[in-house]
């Protein structure tokens, strides 16, 4: 299809395969991985700094274009506010189904990174929900940014929210904010506030005639990678945060990536299915390889009176990749066909 005739994405055809989401997010899954996994054990202390950011500043990308990504690809198929109830019922129902069956499979732990998918079901419900009232993308879009603010101040900048606390006499403010950002709300916390702007973004590009040169967009891009690393790098010289997972800088970083992803014009190919695929394995099992990564690296230090460690994040990406590549081969085949549910 001729790009100068398409007024908007929402224009192509259904069958139009969008290779550049699939080709980013797998890169992205790894990114993942880095959050998750130690980068430069065993390595030289002034490797901490490379290690920061990667972890806590390029990596944190990821997430945000995974529920950018999702938000284009479920409402490219939906007509403008004329929301399809039974699609978005099946959507959910589905990434539930996917959470269910993690949730078993890795019933002895190493579950991290399944709050995305709740996360997933959570700004779904709740764009849709916006959506249904006919508000203008303007209008979500600035609900979305103020509920970021918000966000962040129990995030990447709850060093200030606490330093504010105590200056108006709650000395027990590290508490507060625990009870309100923890393991168990993060999936809640993250699909409220962090997640509404990003899938929203990459809903806005359905819809809207958005033109920007390629050059421009990828300028665009990796300025906002460097102010991400600036902003991330700030906070850790002036503030305690509790995590690292939502930036002032992630919201262009994103717009551009998705944009990039959505206007790359890659030839149709099988293998960008397959690397869908195997992200998504890679998504879901990298922790689980880096627990008996950790284990093996561990008995092999007493073995051979040697530190191993230093070697834990390659051969995590190594062995998960593996097996991400040979279960999608497994799921091929009749007889394995089954394997499909794991990333379907």
């Amino acid at each position: 299809m001729e790009e100068q005739k398409v007024l908007c994405l929402k224009d192509y055809p259904n069958n139009y395969e969008f290779n550049g989401i699939d080709l980013i997010k797998f890169f992205c899954a790894y990114l993942v991985c880095m959050i998750h996994v130690p980068l430069f054990q065993g390595f030289n202390p002034s490797f901490e700094v490379l290690g920061f950011a990667l972890k806590n500043g390029i990596a944190r990308i990821a997430v945000p274009f995974f529920f950018s990504a999702s938000g284009f690809l479920l409402f490219r198929k939906i007509e403008l506010y004329k929301l399809d109830k039974g699609r978005i019922k099946k959507h959910c129902l589905k990434l539930l189904f996917l959470l269910g069956l993690w949730i078993t499979l890795l019933i002895v732990g190493f579950t991290d990174q399944l709050w995305y998918l709740s996360g997933l079901v959570i700004v779904t419900l709740l764009f849709s929900f916006l959506f249904s009232k006919r508000l203008s993308f303007k209008l979500i879009l600035i609900i979305s940014g103020l509920l970021y603010f918000v966000g962040m101040l129990g995030d990447s900048y709850s060093g200030i929210m606490e330093s504010f606390l105590n200056k108006v006499g709650f000395e027990n403010a590290k508490s507060m904010l625990s009870v309100i950002y923890n393991q168990q709300t993060r999936a809640v916390y993250l699909g409220i506030f962090s997640a509404l702007i990003f899938f929203s973004i990459g809903v806005l590009m359905v819809y809207k005639p958005i033109r920007i040169n390629m050059i421009f967009a990828a300028f665009g891009f990796l300025l906002s990678i460097a102010l991400l690393l600036f902003e991330a790098f700030l906070i850790r010289r002036f503030w305690d945060s509790y995590d690292h997972n939502m930036y002032i800088s992630l919201i262009p970083t994103t717009f551009f990536l998705i944009y990039i992803a959505t206007h790359l014009d890659l030839p149709n190919n099988n293998i960008y299915r397959k690397l869908r695929s195997i992200g998504v394995l890679v998504f879901f099992l990298h922790i689980f390889i880096y627990a008996i990564i950790k284990n093996a690296i561990g008995t092999l230090n007493s073995v051979f009176d040697m530190d191993f460690s230093k070697y834990t994040f390659i051969l995590v990406v190594i062995f998960v990749t593996a097996l991400a590549v040979f279960i999608e081969y497994l799921s091929n085949k009749q007889r394995f066909h089954f394997l499909k549910y794991l990333y379907g």
